[in-house]
């Protein structure tokens, strides 16, 4: 351990009442523990700035940066006004800022909330200044731009990040214009369902291979409709035992058909996620839970919150291949099927089946339903010009045109 000298113990002690005094202000106790760690003030009686912070002080190696930082910070800043950050937790969503840019930054902070500042809203501005600040650390390698002075590399800065957002704007509106694009109709794609069980007609049939496994299989749940021209309806193999087996089998069938990047859509119900999850998972890669929010509260208990939503297991095959049109949230926000328009006791609406077929397929791909119920995947596939396969254990739900 190294002796300090006299000034160097009133420094120390200067220092340490700052922090002593009830930790102040964060941005005396950032700058005191600065000076004690680039002076090395802590070195008569610790081998390491670290370890003097954790045994004086009691503050982990994270806590004490994070205060250093936001003194760093604060010094570098100029008042806008009379407003500077206030506490450490505001300031440190600039310290991750390169200087030129943390000035902006609190400057549109102050512009925009004035007083009323809080983390949150300075951390969503620095966001905003995170492509300048990349272009700002980049440039700063670069020879070409060591003469420049910090206004002309923000102004740089800035123009290369305006021109990149432009850009990824236009690719955006590019993507979204290709969704939303009406298919040609040329009416060269068909729509097949075969009657019989999905296992074993997909052992027996030649099937192209599939871009898309899209189905609304048995739940598990025992459904009966309570509608009254399906209340006769029963869904086969509803049973969660019978569930359970006729899903191993099946997607054992249906890998088979498949592309290695197709994608994969399966209704289910939460309430046997434990049952079914493990299963998609044993033969797909499992991407994400979506929920279908059906809009309209469903028949129940009366007495607790009405179930008004449906989860789809989303995933692929073997190989990953990105959607189609831009980035949507994973809430598919469409109505079912008003129980006079229904078909079968289970079916899904065409407008979203519609747009599950978009965002994983284009035109002329083909599509397999094991569980065809009354076809509206299939039909939902052909309006978009696609090809698709169905199976359906009863011809009386499939209409004529697709046998």
């Amino acid at each position: 351990m190294d002796l300090l000298n006299k000034e160097e113990v009133n420094e120390l002690e200067r220092c340490e009442v700052v922090i002593r005094q009830g930790l102040q202000t964060f941005i005396e106790v950032g700058q005191a523990l600065l000076t004690i760690r680039d002076k090395r003030l802590y070195r008569s009686e610790f081998k390491t700035f670290e370890e003097y912070c954790n045994e004086r002080w009691a503050m982990s190696k994270a806590y004490t940066y994070r205060m250093i930082s936001a003194a760093e910070t604060i010094y570098n800043l100029s008042p806008i006004g009379d407003i500077l950050p206030s506490t450490e937790s505001q300031a440190r969503p600039l310290t991750k800022l390169e200087p030129e840019v943390q000035i902006e930054a609190w400057s549109e902070v102050v512009a925009q909330h004035g007083q009323d500042i809080t983390a949150p809203k300075v951390q969503a501005i620095a966001d905003q200044f995170s492509e300048v600040n990349g272009q700002i650390k980049q440039a700063k390698k670069e020879p070409l731009f060591t003469a420049d002075s910090p206004e002309e590399l923000l102004r740089k800065a800035k123009e290369v990040a305006r021109q990149r957002a432009e850009k990824k704007e236009a690719e955006r509106i590019r993507r979204q214009s290709e969704f939303e694009q009406m298919p040609t109709f040329d009416r060269k794609v068909f729509a097949k369902c075969f009657i019989g069980d999905c296992v074993q007609g997909m052992k027996s049939k030649e099937l192209k291979k599939c871009d898309l496994l899209l189905s609304d299989p048995p739940y598990g749940m025992e459904f009966r409709s309570n509608y009254n021209i399906l209340q006769k309806d029963k869904i086969d193999n509803d049973k969660l035992y019978e569930t359970i087996d006729v899903l191993n089998s099946c997607f054992f069938e249906a890998k088979k058909h498949l592309k290695p990047d197709a994608h994969v859509y399966i209704f289910g119900n939460i309430m046997y996620m434990d049952s079914i999850k493990p299963i998609f998972c044993k033969y797909f890669h499992l991407k994400n839970i979506i929920i279908w929010d059906r809009e309209i509260i469903g028949m129940g208990d009366l007495k607790t919150y009405g179930k008004s939503y449906d989860v789809i297991y989303f995933g692929y095959n073997e190989e990953w291949k990105d959607l189609n049109g831009t980035r949507d949230r994973d809430v598919l926000r469409f109505a079912r099927v008003s129980p006079p328009n229904l078909k079968h006791p289970t079916e899904k609406p065409q407008d979203l089946l519609s747009y599950i077929i978009k965002k994983s397929t284009k035109e002329n791909d083909y599509i397999l339903d094991p569980f065809a119920g009354s076809c509206s995947t299939l039909q939902s596939a052909y309006d978009l010009n696609r090809n698709s396969y169905g199976f359906e254990l009863q011809n009386k739900y499939v209409p004529s045109w697709m046998l």
